[in-house]
């Protein structure tokens, strides 16, 4: 007798969504920019970042990969519906701010632990030339 396993339609298109991040991310440059830690951290700790897909007419995107999230620094608002908060290009650290201990000799990542409670939200890269929010990719893309 055959089981049939039941997904609710929700996960379903989960499922689909993340097949089809995982196809087109792979068109990311991936290590354009190197970052470091400047402390110690697991191995299965690491940040990545490089420009989006030509395919999907991201080139204009930066994408970073923290772990299993990805962030974006979309100055056109392409993804804006796909995000949980917008871009900020002159964003003020919030109050409670954390150096996650990565930078890339000019830039350092911060997170703010009001949004790590939800579900980190954004991270906040800052630079000598101010600080940006960059808000975290939703799984529909």
């Amino acid at each position: 007798m055959k089981k049939w396993i039941v997904l609710p339609l929700a996960l379903v298109g989960v499922l689909l969504a993340t097949v089809a991040v995982t196809h087109h991310h792979r068109g990311f440059d991936i290590g354009a920019t190197s970052w470091e830690m400047s402390r110690p951290h697991p191995k299965s700790d690491t940040v990545t970042e490089g420009n989006g897909s030509t395919g999907c007419d991201w080139q204009d995107l930066t994408i970073l990969r923290w772990n299993l999230d990805q962030y974006v620094r979309d100055v056109n608002g392409k993804l804006a519906r796909y995000t949980p908060v917008s871009f900020d290009p002159d964003a003020t650290l919030p109050a409670g701010a954390t150096f996650a201990g990565w930078h890339d000799g000019q830039r350092q990542l911060w997170t703010d632990p009001r949004s790590d409670k939800e579900g980190r939200l954004s991270i906040y890269i800052e630079s000598p030339d101010g600080v940006e929010r960059w808000p975290r990719i939703g799984m529909c893309i």
